[in-house]
This record gives structure tokens, sequence and C-alpha cells, in this order.
């Protein structure tokens, strides 16, 4: 489970900071239901952000975890 997490988190990158479900599924070879099942908790936990066109976006939660990390860790390679 964890790993499907992941996957759908690293579907997201600067040439991608949005996608739909569709596009989800599609980069990481999960099926549309499992995709559906996954978004829909990660949502509700606040990891993603469901906008009114459908698309998902890293959420508000993820924005707060990210923050908690070390000034000497680069964010930019």
């Amino acid at each position: 489970m964890i790993g499907r997490v992941l996957a759908i988190l690293g579907a997201f990158g600067p040439d991608h900071p949005s996608l739909t479900l569709s596009e989800i599924s599609q980069v990481t070879g999960l099926p549309a239901t499992t995709t559906y099942r996954l978004l829909a908790q990660m949502t509700q936990w606040g990891a993603l952000t469901r906008t009114a066109d459908r698309r998902y976006w890293i959420g508000p939660r993820l924005v707060e975890l990210a923050a908690l990390t070390p000034p000497q860790l680069s964010l930019v390679s």
C-alpha cells in the first residue's frame, strides 16, 4: 500500500504540478479503481487537494510536513 501511495506522489513534479485521475493511473500503472480509492483517502487526509476541475494537487498536509525539513537539506539539486 505504501508503495502505491508513494508512486502516486512521485507522479507529481515541476512539469506536472496537477494531474487528473486518468493521468495518475496511467503514470503509476495502477488500475483506475485503485487509484480513485487511494486518491480519496489521500485527499481526506490532506496529502492531496482536488479542485473543481477534477485535478489533484499536492495538499496542505504535505506542505506542512515539508516545512519541517531541516534547513541544511537543499530541495534544489
